[in-house]
């Protein structure tokens, strides 16, 4: 679950409903600074975004 992904990752209980969650569709897709789906993941050698989130 997304709260299992975030204590994994240590955001703090009173950031985590302040961190923006960007979705393609219906599917989450990136949590800035914590993880990327696997699906939406770029393959070797192919261009891909980081996308960072300062509080």
């Amino acid at each position: 679950t997304l709260k299992y992904l975030l204590q994994e990752a240590n955001v703090a209980p009173w950031l985590r409903e302040r961190m923006p969650l960007i979705y393609l569709d219906d599917t989450l897709a990136v949590v800035p600074n914590v993880g990327v789906s696997c699906l939406m993941q770029a393959a070797e050698k192919e261009m891909g975004l980081v996308i960072t989130w300062q509080a």
